[in-house]
C-alpha cells in the first residue's frame, strides 16, 4: 500500500515538472523574433534599397497665386506639401492663405520686385524698386507681409535688376529676418546677390534650381521633371518652381507615382531651406 502511495507521489511529481518544462519552452519560443515572409523581406529589400541608393528630394513652389480661385483648389487638391507663394492684394490671395493653411501647407509672400525690363514687364502693385529709399521699401514690404496672414518666408516675383542691389536687398534680407522668415531666391538673373546678402545678414535663404513651365506646355513641364529623375544621380535636392496653369498640375499629377516609385520625396519647402 506504502509502494503505490508513493508511485502516485513521483508520478504527480514527473507530471508537474513535464507541464513546468514544456510551459518554458512554449514561454521560450514564443519571445524569439517571428519570421519575416518573402514578401516582406523582398518589400523592406526595395524600400531601403531606393533610399539608400538615391534618397532624392523635392520640393514644388507655384507662384503667381491668387488671381484664380479655381486654380487654388486644383493645385491643393494635388495633395503633395506644395507651397504657394501668394501675391498679396490680389482678388483670392487670403482664399488662398486660408485655404492652404486649413490643408497643412505652406505659404510664402511672393514679393514684387523691379525687373530689368520694365516697363515693358510690369511686376504689379506694390513692387519693390531700386530708387526707392530705406523707408519707402520697408513700408511696402511691411505692407506685404501683414496683407498674407501665416507665411513663412518670401521669394521674388521677377526683380531681375532689383536682386543684383546688394544695397536694396540687404535692406529686405534684414526686414525679414526680423521676423524669422526666410527667402527663396526665384533666381531671375544670374548676377543675383541674394545667396552674398543672405550670408551677410544671416538669413535662412534658399535658390530655386528649375523653372518647371517657362513655355506653358504640358508636354514640356512632364519631359522636364521625367528628365530630372533620369539624372537623379546628379543631384540631392531640389527646388521647382511652376505657375497656376492646367498644364502644370496636370503634368506634377502624372509625375507623382514615378517620382514615389524611384524613391524620390516631395517634402515641404522649409525643410530645404538653410
Amino acid at each position: 500500500m506504502k509502494k503505490r502511495k508513493s508511485y502516485s507521489i513521483k508520478r504527480s511529481i514527473i507530471i508537474c515538472l513535464g507541464i513546468v518544462f514544456l510551459y518554458f519552452c512554449i514561454a521560450s519560443f514564443s519571445f524569439l523574433p517571428q519570421q519575416e515572409t518573402n514578401e516582406e523581406i523582398a518589400g523592406k529589400t526595395v524600400r531601403n534599397g531606393q533610399e539608400a541608393k538615391t534618397g532624392n528630394r523635392i520640393a514644388f513652389i507655384i507662384d503667381d497665386i491668387g488671381h484664380d480661385l479655381s486654380m487654388v483648389n486644383k493645385i491643393i487638391g494635388m495633395n503633395i506639401p506644395v507651397t504657394l507663394s501668394i501675391l498679396s492684394s490680389r482678388p483670392y490671395s487670403i482664399y488662398a492663405a486660408n485655404k492652404a493653411k486649413i490643408n497643412g501647407l505652406e505659404i510664402i509672400l511672393h514679393l514684387p520686385m523691379e525687373p530689368h525690363e520694365y516697363p515693358e514687364k510690369d511686376p504689379g502693385k506694390g513692387a519693390l524698386f531700386t530708387h526707392m529709399a530705406k523707408g519707402e521699401i520697408i513700408d511696402l514690404l511691411e505692407e506685404h507681409i501683414e496683407t498674407i496672414p501665416d507665411i513663412l518666408g518670401a521669394n521674388n516675383h521677377m526683380g531681375s535688376r532689383f536682386m543684383e542691389s546688394e544695397e536694396k536687398l540687404t535692406i529686405v534680407f534684414s526686414e525679414l529676418k526680423k521676423r524669422n522668415l526666410f527667402f527663396v531666391d526665384s533666381y531671375t538673373t544670374n548676377n543675383s546677390m541674394g545667396r552674398r546678402v543672405a550670408k551677410k545678414t544671416g538669413i535662412r535663404y534658399a535658390s530655386r534650381n528649375v523653372f518647371i513651365d517657362n513655355s506653358g506646355r504640358y508636354r514640356d513641364t512632364f519631359e522636364i521633371l521625367n528628365n530630372l529623375i533620369k539624372n537623379r544621380d546628379r543631384w540631392q535636392t531640389l527646388i521647382l518652381i511652376g505657375h497656376p496653369y492646367e498644364s502644370t498640375v496636370r503634368a506634377i499629377m502624372e509625375i507623382i507615382p514615378t517620382l514615389k516609385s524611384e524613391g524620390i520625396g516631395i517634402v515641404p519647402l522649409s525643410t530645404l531651406v538653410k
